[in-house]
């Protein structure tokens, strides 16, 4: 089987954007200690009255109230450095010096079991990257500035932003942060404007940008036109979570709220965060909590942005260690013309003609209860590989809705459509009372829902087959190439043979749909993205199956050579038909989003676990909005899903793929490669420790 030795990735990033932060009311695990650091800069007394923010004061009296009232923090837990809070205590002014220090502190202190909270809320910006920056190679840093950052520096021994904390500073603070074992939530609502941001405040009037342009930092032109892109490194913890308020390219505003004469100036994303979790009486995760956010910025028509987003385990409780495994399914509504869409396709296993229930994202009080009606139903007309269009319907005693009160809900399905793939197999026993027409019987009442599977004849041409073998039950593959066997020793007639079959056949369901869909799809070199199979100075092909043997090492290198960003997703078939992620990692703090000129490269090893045929497969998607990430077609423990695709794996683990019903893919939108492997079970290896190659 083939596994990751390390990765690494070259970066190009146009923004640092920061995001603000709130939470649940009452934390699922008790907390040794809780603490806060909030941060709002309003004043900049070296830029000028120009880039006051009055909104970033505001933050931090919000994000408090949230903390102390809903989450169980005392006034003596969170630390509040603003302009307010330095005037009769000059050491909790918002400077360079006293956030570090506070920072500094959190991660001094904290230990295993206590929750940390974080938000920095002011303007970002970007400056040309130091020289011996052990993150950035002749690119940009990106900046958070404090109260007393000044303008751009430069001599024979150095140059910069005075003041400013630098993307370097935070990482190494962040991993001496998640070192603790804390729970951990930092959260940054700023972003830069640089020369490819869009604004959004043109948009809406009256708002005001939390950016300040290099150029205003008088950074001169020369310089930062030398300066292009960085290397990223984020070392990985399960219990940190960061949120960001854009994307790269994009601005976050400050705005009134609420809009009315009573509104105050605060961050977009602050007072989003705000509306979500202020009536929430139950566990949400950061996946869920970001799903409302966009759902509330479309209902105030922000469709072009700005899109927040988490690195971090989606399915993590807000500051608490809980995962919540929820499967949800984005609804979004075309405000031209009423049409609804799915963010979901073939790829994920929609079928067309299935019906789905549309939810709010969090549940709110004294709102829907357990059995109550959704929103409404839709249909599903048409299907693509990554996107389904729906249409509003009658269902189950429920009203057809208005299409514009499912924009941005979450819908789970309730019926699937006919026009499946089904993995056919044949279980056949010797007579009315073998114990395998019993486990037949109990496979077949788990259901379309927990199954895609087709009983077939034994002289039928089967996928699979379920055989005993002494006091085993064996699932074996009907060709060699197509997988590897199972057995399972248990009672017979036990609970656990069923389960253990049932969940290999969902594996086997899974593995089958990514491969036919990525099948369907146009090369990956139609969106420019080149991949490359590497051993050493050795180039292989990778439009023919790779030999490769135990001890096999290679590097899989995947850049994008095109004009626009993409985002791709690597993941890895084994011969056990197990799903596992290559790339992003967002525990890592990746995100599948390659800008223009992108490189990552993964080091691979085939070890002595399974042998014959597995795949690479490499996911190619135009990107648009939030980055598209199909990590969570992965096994379950295999990989953090990601946010917006956690519904993925109640449709995939029935292995369902529509074929017939789905439109044709456009290269302009999606693209794969698959990647076969070959691997001997014995057989000594290359003394080079090269893959043999099939040339």
């Amino acid at each position: 089987m083939v596994a990751v030795i390390a990765a690494r990735m070259v970066v190009e990033r146009s923004a640092i954007v920061f995001a603000v932060l709130c939470a649940l009311p009452v934390p699922l695990v008790a907390a040794s200690e809780s603490r806060a650091v909030l941060v709002g800069v309003s004043e900049y007394p070296m830029l000028g009255e120009r880039f006051r923010l009055p909104g970033a004061p505001n933050d931090v009296r919000m994000v408090a109230t949230l903390l102390e009232s809903r989450l169980g923090f005392q006034p003596t837990d969170v630390r509040r450095l603003t302009e307010e809070s330095g005037v009769s205590h000059p050491e909790l002014l918002p400077t360079r010096a006293n956030i570090l220090r506070e920072l500094e502190a959190l991660a001094g202190r904290s230990k295993a079991g206590d929750r940390v909270f974080v938000l920095l809320a002011g303007h970002g910006s970007q400056q040309p990257a130091a020289s011996g920056s052990k993150t950035e190679s002749g690119g940009l840093d990106e900046i958070f500035l404090p109260r007393d950052v000044e303008r751009w520096r430069e001599s024979a021994r150095e140059a910069g932003v005075p003041n400013a904390i630098i993307d370097d500073e935070f990482r190494a603070w962040l991993g001496r942060l998640g070192a603790t074992g804390a729970t951990c939530w930092v959260v940054f609502d700023c972003c830069h404007s640089g020369d490819l941001a869009r604004s959004t405040s043109a948009e809406f009037p009256g708002e005001t940008e939390r950016s300040i342009p290099p150029a205003a930092l008088s950074i001169p032109a020369t310089v930062r036109a030398a300066a292009s892109s960085d290397v990223v490194s984020t070392e990985r913890f399960d219990n940190l979570v960061v949120t960001y308020a854009c994307q790269s390219g994009e601005k976050t505003v400050e705005r009134r709220y609420p809009d009315d004469a009573e509104g105050i100036a605060c961050g977009l994303l602050t007072s989003t965060l705000t509306q979500a979790l202020e009536t929430v009486d139950e566990p949400v995760s950061y996946g869920q909590l970001l799903a409302e956010i966009y759902r509330l910025y479309r209902a105030e028509g922000r469709s072009r942005g700005p899109t927040p987003y988490s690195e971090g385990d989606p399915a993590r409780t807000i500051l608490a260690t809980r995962r919540l495994d929820g499967r949800f399914i984005a609804v979004q509504r075309d405000s031209a013309d009423d049409k609804l869409t799915l963010n979901a396709g073939a790829l994920h296993g929609i079928t067309q003609g299935s019906i789905l229930a549309v939810r709010r994202p969090l549940k709110q009080m004294g709102g829907e209860a357990a059995g109550e009606l959704p929103l409404g139903h839709v249909e599903v007309v048409t299907v693509d590989v990554r996107s389904s269009r729906i249409r509003a319907i009658a269902h189950d005693g429920v009203v057809t809705p208005d299409p514009a009160a499912l924009d941005g809900g979450l819908a789970t399905v309730v019926f699937t459509g006919a026009d499946v793939v089904r993995v056919r197999v044949a279980c056949p026993p010797s007579g009315p009372a073998d114990p395998l027409e019993n486990i037949r019987t109990r496979l077949e009442a788990l259901g379309e829902v927990r199954l895609a599977v087709t009983f077939v004849p034994p002289e039928s041409h089967a996928d699979w087959v379920i055989r005993r073998a002494d006091d085993q039950v064996v699932l074996a593959p009907a060709h060699p190439a197509v997988g590897a066997e199972h057995r399972i020793q248990a009672g017979i007639d036990s609970d656990e043979i069923v389960q253990s079959l049932a969940d290999r056949l969902c594996r086997i369901g899974r593995s089958e749909t990514l491969l036919r869909v990525a099948s369907l799809c146009p090369a990956a070199g139609s969106l420019g993205i080149a991949i490359e199979m590497l051993s050493d100075s050795t180039r292989y092909r990778t439009d023919a199956p790779l030999r490769i043997r135990a001890g096999d090492r290679f590097t899989l290198s995947i850049t994008n050579g095109g004009q626009r960003p993409r985002d791709v997703t690597a993941l890895h078939v084994a011969a056990d038909q197990v799903i596992s992620v290559l790339f992003p990692e967002p525990l890592r703090g990746e995100t599948s989003r390659l800008e223009c000129g992108d490189a990552r490269s993964v080091r691979l090893r085939c070890d002595e676990v399974t042998a014959g045929r597995e795949w690479i497969v490499i996911l190619v998607v135009d990107a648009k909005g939030a980055p598209a990430d199909f990590t969570s077609l992965a096994d379950p423990g295999r990989a953090h899903r990601a946010v917006g695709t956690d519904w993925l794996s109640t449709m995939l683990d029935a292995g369902r793929v529509a074929t017939r019903g789905m439109a044709t893919p456009q290269a302009a939108d999606c693209a794969a490669q698959v990647i076969t492997l070959d691997i001997a079970s014995e057989s000594p290896r290359n003394p080079d420790g090269a893959p043999h190659a099939l040339r």
